[in-house]
């Protein structure tokens, strides 16, 4: 029993795993354990199994003393399995007696947090769950609470000693906040603590509160940082793809490497867009939509379409006005075009051609027509002017990468020439998280991109300010000249029958 006991001491000096690894390499660790397991019966191997901690390496194993302790780690690095791991000690030692936990769903919740308790619990203090009332229930009385973020005034309802919020990073964008403090505000009893999780998110307003908190108060708020590679577990062969794959972008660095990236590694950033803040004008100099369609018009496979609605206005600021992007049929999202262009008083639809060529103009001009319009194609340089029965487009194959677009518009945001509307707060958001990558869902991006770049005239067109005046030279010519009476008499007749003139 001494060997039995050294290997299930949860002190980080009796990490035998970890020592017997460094030692002998995996496979060699793995032959002498299996040798010292053959040593004991099934009831031993059993405590020992669940003796968790036993088998952790040293950063899944919190300090003595805290107050948080959040895992802020790269996916894979085993975040999840040390949580469970600290709160099943926490509740059997008799320290924890209500724990109340939410994940980004209550789907996620019970598959990820209490069916995880349950796997986590030797099989002599293994709780029961109540799906009725969403609850965990211990054999020594400790009860553990399941909530959504996505219902932040369920959270208010008990007053727990332990609290788990997992992936942050996820939780819905409209209610995290209210959920958060709802989550703060619960656990207040004496000695109460908190543990969270999450894969780092760029510009994510909690995770940036709480690695500032921590950096604050290191003695009682701890947060763990880990890559990926640091669980021995993760197949090799599969960690490579996924490092030559995504080694590199922003993507990698936070999935993979585990890192926060700052705003100074963004092409855009947050402060740009707080600066900009204004109502947004009820005229335009110009409001035209965007589009960067998805490959193929079945909404169960294709990408998602791009699709931004924005207007420069009378004092040449540009303003982001509403994201319509989403998996749309293309007969939908034209359908939806043409009628926006008639009701919201556009002056262009731009399309980006690169996937689907000269097919979303014909498209466009089927709907148009339905609606007795007539789809004008309109010159390279041409600026747009609003006529009446006429849908102005412009298709464009766009050749440049899209980061070098994306600089164009971040460069026009950083100098405060951007506005963006309420309600686009969640693409704020995402703009602040991009950095270029392929394969991203960035079509919404893309559309807005080729927004700024129109209205910008970073294209380098050049408007013609007799544009809009074109054919009143010809109708003040007839207006000059006097009516002739049959010329009268064919307008009464007109009126007269019923016609309009």
């Amino acid at each position: 029993m001494p060997m039995i006991r050294a290997l299930i001491d949860p002190s980080p000096d009796a990490l035998v795993a970890q020592r017997l690894t460094a030692k002998l390499g995996r496979e060699g660790a793995r032959r002498v354990l299996s040798a010292i397991c053959r040593k004991f019966t099934n009831v031993e191997l059993a405590a020992l199994a669940a003796r968790r901690e036993a088998w952790s390496r040293p950063k899944q194993i919190p300090p003595q003393h805290w107050r948080s302790w959040g895992n802020l780690t790269s996916r894979g690095w085993g975040k999840t399995a040390a949580c469970l791991d600290l709160i099943t000690r926490e509740i059997q030692a008799g320290r924890s007696r209500v724990l109340i936990m939410a994940a980004q769903n209550l789907t996620k919740t019970e598959a990820v947090q209490v069916d995880g308790l349950i796997r986590a619990a030797p099989p002599w203090f293994r709780p029961t769950y109540q799906p009725s009332d969403f609850v965990l229930e211990y054999p020594n009385g400790a009860r553990a609470f399941a909530y959504t973020p996505e219902v932040p005034e369920a959270i208010r309802s008990e007053n727990a000693d332990l609290s788990w919020k997992s992936e942050l990073q996820s939780w819905p964008k409209t209610t995290r906040e209210e959920a958060y403090s709802n989550f703060v505000f619960a656990t207040r009893v004496n000695g109460s603590r908190s543990i969270w999780d999450a894969t780092p998110k760029k510009a994510h307003p909690i995770l940036k509160r709480l690695l500032a908190r921590a950096e604050k108060h290191p003695d009682k708020h701890v947060v763990v940082r880990g890559a990926i590679y640091e669980n021995p577990h993760i197949d090799r062969s599969a960690l490579e793809d996924m490092l030559e794959e995504y080694g590199g972008t922003q993507k990698g660095k936070e999935e993979l490497l585990g890192e926060m990236l700052g705003d100074e590694d963004a092409i855009f950033r947050q402060e740009w867009f707080e600066r900009t803040r204004r109502g947004i004008p009820d005229t335009f100099k110009r409001r035209a939509r965007y589009h960067d369609p998805a490959i193929t018009s079945d909404a169960r496979h294709s990408d998602s379409t791009g699709v931004f609605d924005m207007g420069l206005g009378l004092d040449d600021q540009i303003y982001a006005l509403r994201n319509h992007s989403g998996k749309h049929r293309a007969e939908d999202w034209a359908t939806a075009s043409i009628d926006a262009y008639v009701k919201d008083g556009l002056d262009l639809l731009w399309v980006e051609t690169n996937r689907g060529g000269d097919s979303h103009a014909a498209l466009l001009r089927v709907v148009a027509r339905a609606r007795g319009l007539e789809l004008r194609e309109l010159a390279k340089d041409e600026v747009p002017v609003r006529r009446l029965g006429i849908v102005n487009f412009r298709g464009v194959n766009t050749k440049r990468q899209k980061t070098v677009r994306a600089e164009g518009a971040a460069a026009l945001c950083e100098k405060g020439r951007v506005t963006f509307a309420k309600g686009l707060e969640s693409f704020e958001e995402k703009l602040c998280s991009f950095d270029g990558s392929d394969g991203g869902a960035d079509d919404d991006i893309d559309a807005f991109v080729h927004g700024c770049h129109d209205l910008a005239n970073l294209s380098g067109e050049r408007a013609d300010p007799l544009a809009s005046f074109e054919g009143l030279v010809e109708i003040a010519e007839q207006v000059a000249q006097p009516m002739r009476t049959s010329d009268l008499a064919a307008m009464l007749g007109r009126v007269g029958g019923g016609g309009r003139i």
